[in-house]
């Protein structure tokens, strides 16, 4: 309705609706009514026909009606009504009835506009009136603490509770607080500008003097507890305060309710309050107090499981950790992650947000590093690290102090790091079992944020790792190594679970998840935060961490590295008797004068992977609001300080972090190449490790080669320490360990299973040296294997090779053959990242002793390896079958050449009886000789004759070929080919051809052939037609072992080329 028209509304309205306001009896209404509208009904008629009595030209125009006000529109005249000008008491009946249903709308919506409006005003007079009566007693508390304070033997007035309570019920009804429906957070003041300085004064002079008193009787506090109403008050109160604390105001204000709140939390030495009433404040606002939870599932008192439940659901309206983190996630940058986040950097984030989140997560560490008892001290850490730094962007939001917060029982540790302590201790078991995702909140759609709790923690602790002095390593007089390896022991657990995707190097990388539901969602993961995970592989932080865990004098690496045994002396001397005819051609070099800085440098693989490394790190100009610590001395130089509390666990636990990360995106770990069939195998999940090496672990594997000692100090630690001597010689032995080499896994172990860390850590190391020596054996060449002793001495290089073999043994001819309960055991990428790594480095070393020998040649075989199954093998399909089995696909060297040449020799052999058939005397054999392709040769022109009759044959080469030689006058030769003549043809071909006068071929000095650069120029285009060819024929004489003619007197057999 139109508000100005009603406010001219008839008298008689207006007397009607005071009249039903002010009556008392509603019978007596309800006839006045009746009486009123009868009344009217006949002064309208009387009125219509002296209207219809009067002339047209005399009658008056109606007055124009308001819009707000405007009368029905009088219902449809009837047939009957239009014959007859005059109407009808139906007609006038309902005409009627519309009237008054109009106005009795109209009398509603008047009452209700009259009504609000006196309640509107009577509340702000109401409020005016509390407002000033708050001030006076404000001022009179003023007045009267200035008087009292004049005399300083007398201590600070606290006001009684009466006045407290009085005090504390006018400042609620002054602030306009809504009521937390369904637990929400929203709450909203009346004028925050006049209201703050009187919540300030009341904090100040009343409730905070009253909660620090002595006497008993003079703290409202814990007279508000004992009832109902007073607990009501109490919450209410701490609710405002909340409120202030997350909306911009005055420093003054929000400093004096910081400081309330944070009262309210801990218990101080001269508080009076009873410890049950401190106890029941900070359970409002820090509970501790939550159903039992096993495995992120919610057990009732009868036994039932209900729906999962985790511990951050589980806060009361007033829990500070919940409005903190609900302040974050979409009040700071208007989102989880804000939209200019990937352009502007940290500047999205307004500072003014960020003081008001700095301020309010300060005042939630310092609550929680007060309490006293340890139990809930704990369950509060752990609340901390799921729901607050799980967060994205974290550091952009709040400041750096509020992330290198100190522990108040060791100063010299981070918060965060007690917070990962007790999160590992109480989670032990799900840990273990690498469920760490089912631990953390889930109240964010992946639709939101595109970025899993997982990996913002994973982005945020490494924010952390870079800005503490005692983490990154900058200086090693300042690392705190116990704190430290805890720190990246947990960034590995994290690492070992996050997204395949979060490392990547992509600009974009999309990701499924599932929703628990049957139900997956494609989520285009935060380029942002993807970032901040990658400065895990920064170059400058892998490469002070190792530099820093790495101390040879600790260690004695140097002196390991250089002891021989006996057998090794041994070894040594039966390569010095295998004499200098065991170098090949193509290991004579000239020996260079290299000074040994030229290999410790690798200036170009470093120049290579700055670029790279400046992208994974965030260094680059586009990267902005990353953590950075102060600039310190020369990295170099850490090799150099004397470390007073170097402990070897943060090396263990380095070789860990990365070699999970080499593992997964190294593109050894994707790959099943054992390829075992195992029993129960469910649905192809998603891949946990790439099939292709990514950038940035090839950039990780250039710092850990080529900037620090990682080879040396990792194979020195395995072969110096018994313990992990003695528990790798376990994993590749085949008959101490029962669990498969694919199955083996390096995640972190705690609680109970932390004991039996010694294996993971040997594989650890294992893992990360055959890694860097496979990457540094692509560069180093055999001056710097053999005379320079790079990247390892050749004994130890001897020892590397038996120790790899045997692993390489039982990973392929072990494990799982002949047990069948062993095939229920699932890969694990790191297992198979092992198996493919350790294949790659033995083929580069086995290639090495081919060329130069480090060894002899049966150092690298295993005895009797496939002698077995060769002879148990009879058809073709039985030696076919050998050539894929893992040892042959993986290893051959480990097998014999004359073993691995008689199985190619049989596979040839059957495949030729099977094509071209076979003489035999037995008349019940079914194969017999095939009659085979005719080739007719002429003396003269054996090679032209040959390319062309034999040359486009094709598979059909295979066939057995029946030479039928003809003269220069073309008449054919008596003879039948019964292998004879082909071996006639074979051995004139093989002397025209191989003829260095023919000019495709020359000799060398030690009678090595190689392709003449000449042919092209003797022979014209038809020279390439002419190798094709003799390809061939080579192939065709090899599986008939014929011998080859090489000039006119040397013969070099086929079989021992």
């Amino acid at each position: 309705l139109d508000l100005v028209g009603l406010l001219f509304i008839s008298n008689a309205s207006r007397e009607s609706m005071f009249a039903e306001e002010l009556g008392g009896n509603t019978n007596r209404r309800r006839q006045e009514e009746q009486r009123r509208r009868r009344r009217q009904a006949k002064l309208q008629k009387k009125k219509e026909e002296t209207e219809k009595a009067r002339p047209e030209s005399l009658q008056e125009k109606p007055d124009v009606v308001p819009q707000a006000i405007a009368q029905p529109k009088p219902p449809p005249s009837t047939p009957s009504e239009s014959a007859d000008s005059k109407p009808t008491v139906v007609s006038n009946a309902l005409q009627l009835r519309a009237e008054r249903q109009a106005k009795q709308k109209l009398d509603k919506s008047a009452r209700k506009l009259q009504s609000f409006y006196r309640m509107h005003r009577s509340n702000s007079k109401l409020l005016q009136t509390i407002t000033k009566t708050l001030e006076k007693h404000i001022t009179d508390l003023e007045k009267l603490q200035l008087l009292l304070n004049k005399n300083s033997s007398r201590r600070t007035y606290v006001p009684p509770t009466a006045t407290s309570t009085a005090l504390c019920q006018q400042l609620l009804f002054v602030t306009t607080s809504l009521p937390y429906k369904n637990q929400t957070r929203s709450v909203s003041l009346r004028d925050l500008k006049v209201t703050s300085h009187l919540l300030r004064k009341a904090i100040e002079l009343v409730f905070l003097p009253g909660i620090s008193d002595i006497d008993d009787s003079s703290n409202a506090f814990s007279e508000w507890l004992q009832s109902l109403q007073g607990q009501v008050r109490v919450q209410n109160f701490l609710r405002l305060c909340l409120c202030v604390l997350t909306t911009s105001c005055e420093d003054a204000v929000q400093d004096i309710c910081r400081q309330f709140i944070l009262s309210m939390m801990t218990s101080g030495t001269q508080s009076s309050t009873p410890s049950t009433a401190i106890d029941v404040y900070r359970n409002l606002l820090l509970p501790v107090s939550t159903p039992r939870l096993v495995a992120g599932v919610e057990k009732t008192s009868s036994g039932k499981t209900t729906k999962p439940l985790f511990f951050w659901q589980l806060g009361s309206p007033l829990d500070v950790i919940s409005v903190l983190r609900h302040f974050l996630l979409f009040s700071t940058g208007g989102g989880p992650i804000p939209s200019m986040a990937n352009d502007i950097g940290e500047s999205c984030i307004k500072a003014e947000e960020r003081g008001i989140a700095s301020c309010l997560m300060l005042t939630i560490l310092k609550a929680t590093r007060g309490v006293r008892d340890s139990s809930e001290r704990h369950f509060l850490l752990q609340r901390l690290l799921t729901e607050i730094y799980t967060i994205p962007l974290l550091s952009w939001r709040v400041t750096t102090d509020c992330l290198l917060f100190k522990d108040s029982l060791d100063q010299s540790k981070l918060l965060v790091a007690t917070m990962i302590k007790t999160f590992t201790e109480r989670f032990s078991d799900t840990l273990n079992t690498g469920k760490i995702q089912s631990l953390f909140p889930i109240d964010v759609s992946l639709t939101i944020c595109n970025a899993t709790p997982m990996q913002s923690l994973l982005a945020n602790l490494m924010q952390i790792g870079h800005a503490s002095v005692g983490l990154n390593g900058m200086d090693v007089s300042k690392l705190d190594f116990a704190m430290s390896a805890t720190f990246y022991e947990f960034v590995a657990t994290l690492i070992d679970a996050i997204p395949l995707g979060t490392l990547s190097t992509k600009d974009s990388v999309v990701e499924w998840f599932s929703d628990g539901k049957g139900r997956e969602t494609c989520v285009l993961l935060s380029p942002v935060v993807m970032r901040q995970c990658r400065m895990v592989l920064s170059s400058s932080i892998v490469r002070r961490l190792f530099l820093c865990a790495i101390d040879e004098e600790s260690l004695k690496t140097k002196e390991v590295l250089s002891s021989k045994t006996q057998k090794d002396l041994k070894q040594e001397k039966e390569l010095e008797e295998a004499g200098p005819s065991a170098v090949s051609l193509a290991a004579k070099e000239a020996k260079i004068d290299r000074s040994k800085s030229f290999w410790r440098s690798s200036t170009w693989a470093k120049k290579a992977s700055i670029g790279v490394s400046k992208m994974l790190s965030g260094e680059t100009a586009g990267a902005k609001g990353n953590l950075q610590p102060k600039q310190p001395q020369d990295i170099d130089s850490n090799r150099f300080v004397v470390r007073s509390k170097y402990s070897p666990a943060l090396l263990m636990v380095l070789c860990r972090l990365y070699g999970i990360v080499i593992a997964r995106w190294g593109g050894f770990g994707g790959e099943d190449s054992v390829k075992r069939v195992q029993k129960n195998e469910e649905r192809k999940a998603r891949p946990v490790a790439t099939r292709m090496a990514d950038v940035g672990s090839q950039s990780l594997l250039n710092v850990i080669c080529f900037s620090t000692n990682v080879t040396e100090t990792t194979w020195g630690m395995l072969q110096g320490e018994k313990d992990l001597t003695t528990s790798i010689n376990a994993v590749v032995s085949p008959t101490k360990e029962k669990l498969p080499v694919r199955c083996l896994s390096i995640r972190p172990r705690y609680g109970k299973e932390k004991q039996h860390q010694t294996r993971t850590n040997a594989v650890a190391l294992l893992f990360l040296f055959v890694s860097s020596l496979s990457h540094t054996l692509i560069i180093t060449d055999d001056t710097e294997v053999h005379e320079m002793e790079k990247p390892l001495p050749l004994h130890q290089l001897r020892r590397c090779v038996e120790l790899l073999k045997q692993l390489l043994y039982r990973a392929c001819c072990v494990d799982d053959v002949g047990d069948s309960s062993t095939s229920v055991f699932q890969s694990d990428y790191f297992g198979l990242a092992l198996i493919n790594s350790t294949a790659k480095a033995m083929r580069d070393l086995y290639d090495r002793s081919s060329r130069r020998p480090i060894s002899t040649p049966k150092l690298w075989l295993i005895e009797d390896l496939l002698e077995k199954e060769i002879k148990k093998s009879k058809t073709e399909q039985d030696f076919v079958a050998l050539l894929s089995t893992p040892v042959l696909r993986i290893c051959p060297f480990l097998v014999s050449f004359k073993r691995r040449l008689k199985l190619f020799d049989r596979i040839v052999y059957k495949n030729r009886i099977a094509i071209q058939g076979e003489n035999s005397t037995n008349p019940f054999h079914t194969n017999p000789l095939k009659p085979g392709i005719p080739v007719r040769i002429t003396r003269g022109r054996i090679l032209e004759d040959g390319v062309k009759t034999m040359n486009n044959l094709g598979t059909n080469m295979r066939q057995r070929i029946a030479v039928q030689y003809y003269n220069e006058a073309g008449t054919k030769e008596v003879g039948i080919d019964a292998g004879g003549l082909f071996k006639e043809f074979w051995t004139d071909l093989s002397t025209i051809a191989f003829d260095p006068g023919y000019s495709l071929f020359r000799m060398t000095e030690d009678n090595c052939m190689y392709p003449s650069p000449l042919s092209k120029a003797a022979h014209g285009l038809d020279h390439i037609v002419l190798f094709e060819f003799l390809g061939r024929i080579l192939g065709k004489g090899k599986s008939r072992q014929q011998v080859c003619r090489v000039g006119s007197n040397q013969q070099k057999s086929l079989l021992n080329p």
